[in-house]
C-alpha cells in the first residue's frame, strides 16, 4: 500500500500544538499564565475555599501541560492561596474569620491614612484616573458585573496607594489588596453592596478632589467599616474554613 506521504503533490499537515484556554500574552510563560488563571478562578470562587484542586483536571481546563500547572500550584501555595497537603494534593486555602478580621484590621491601620495623604498628594492626572474608574464602577453596577467591579475596585485602591507618595505604606497595601480580592468578590456578590460601593466611591473620590484630607481620611475609614458589615454578613453563604 503506497503511503500518501510519498505521493507526489500532497503535503503533510503540520500538528497544531494544542491552543490553551486563555490568551498568551507576549513574553509570558505556561507557567504565568496557568498561575494568573488559576489565581482567578480561586478569586472568583469558580474553585471554592477548601475544593480539591485536581491537577489533571487543571491541564483539561486550561488546556496547559502538567508541569507549567505544578508549577503554578507550588508558587500559589507560596503567595497562600492554595495548601499543599502531603500525599493528598492541593486544596484551595479556606477563608477564615480570623482571616477576614486581620484584613479589615490592617486595612483601618492603614488605608484611612493613606486617603489623607492621596488628598494632599494626588496629581491632577490620578485624580482624573480616580475619576475615570468611578464613572467606569457606576457603568458596571448597572450591569452587576463583579468581576469588573472587583478589579476597578482594587485598582481605585491601588492608584489612592500610589498617590500617598509614600513607597513603604503602597507596598503595605498592595499587598493587603492581594490578599482581599477574594473578600471584595464575595462582598459586591451580595446585590446591596453594590450600589453602596459606587457612592462610598463617589465619596472617596470627592474627598481627594477637594483636597479635603479629614473628610478623605473619614470617608475612607467609612467605606472599610462598611465593607466588614457587609463582608461579616456574607460568610455564612460560603463554605468558609473554621478560625
Amino acid at each position: 500500500m503506497t503511503r500518501l506521504k510519498n505521493k507526489p503533490g500532497l503535503k503533510r499537515k503540520r500538528k497544531q500544538a494544542p491552543k490553551t484556554a486563555v490568551e498568551k500574552r507576549p513574553g509570558g510563560s505556561l507557567r504565568d499564565l496557568a498561575q494568573q488563571e488559576i489565581k482567578r478562578r480561586i478569586i472568583t470562587l469558580n474553585y471554592r475555599p477548601g475544593a480539591y484542586l485536581n491537577e489533571a483536571q487543571i491541564c483539561a481546563d486550561l488546556r496547559i501541560g502538567r508541569t507549567p500547572v505544578h508549577m503554578a500550584l507550588q508558587r500559589l501555595s507560596i503567595d497562600g492561596m492554595i495548601e499543599i497537603m502531603p500525599r493528598k494534593g492541593a486544596i484551595v486555602r479556606p477563608v477564615t474569620v480570623d482571616e477576614i478580621m486581620s484584613v479589615i484590621e490592617a486595612r483601618l491601620c492603614n488605608e484611612p491614612m493613606a486617603a489623607r495623604l492621596a488628598a494632599a498628594r494626588a496629581s491632577s492626572a490620578q485624580i482624573d484616573r480616580l475619576t475615570e474608574i468611578v464613572a467606569e464602577a457606576d457603568a458596571r453596577t448597572s450591569e452587576k458585573d463583579v468581576e469588573a467591579l472587583m478589579e476597578l475596585d482594587r485598582e481605585l485602591h491601588s492608584l489612592i496607594a500610589d498617590a500617598t507618595r509614600n513607597t513603604v505604606l503602597a507596598r503595605i497595601l498592595k499587598m493587603l489588596h492581594e490578599h482581599s480580592l477574594r473578600l471584595w468578590f464575595i462582598s459586591l456578590s451580595e446585590p446591596a453592596r453594590l450600589e453602596k460601593e459606587a457612592h462610598e466611591h463617589g465619596d472617596i473620590l470627592a474627598a481627594i478632589s477637594a483636597k479635603d484630607e479629614r473628610r478623605a481620611e473619614l470617608v475612607m475609614r467609612q467605606h472599610i467599616e462598611s465593607f466588614a458589615q457587609t463582608i461579616t454578613a456574607s460568610i455564612s453563604n460560603f463554605e468558609l474554613g473554621k478560625a
